[in-house]
């Protein structure tokens, strides 16, 4: 909620109607950096931290990479691979490493 003020006197219409481009302006950048800085905060709180690896899988993740390109990619067994995607699944509270990808972004982690 945005509240405006003047003082000594009371906003007319045609001060508000005057003003409202900048005020329309003014609501749309505050949503923006909230929604930009401090929803992420407040949720990354929620969610354990992950580690440098894990965030680094679901980066390949998001870029449409397999567990088996990943693997490829950084020169380790697939198997390894899914058991970072697995711990970031379950740090993320998410269902796949779709969601776990997609959470990391909304959370500035990727």
């Amino acid at each position: 909620m945005l509240t405006v003020a003047q003082e000594k006197k009371q906003f007319m219409t045609k001060d508000i109607l005057h003003k409202q481009p900048l005020l329309v302006w003014l609501n749309n950048t505050f949503s923006s950096a909230y929604a930009e800085i401090v929803i992420p905060n407040k949720l990354r709180g929620m969610y354990s931290e992950l580690t440098s690896r894990e965030a680094e899988m679901l980066k390949w993740c998001a870029d449409g990479k397999t567990s088996d390109e990943i693997a490829i990619i950084l020169n380790v067994k697939k198997r390894t691979v899914d058991f970072h995607i697995a711990n970031a699944i379950v740090k993320l509270n998410v269902s796949n490493k779709t969601a776990a990808a997609v959470r990391a972004i909304q959370l500035n982690i990727l």
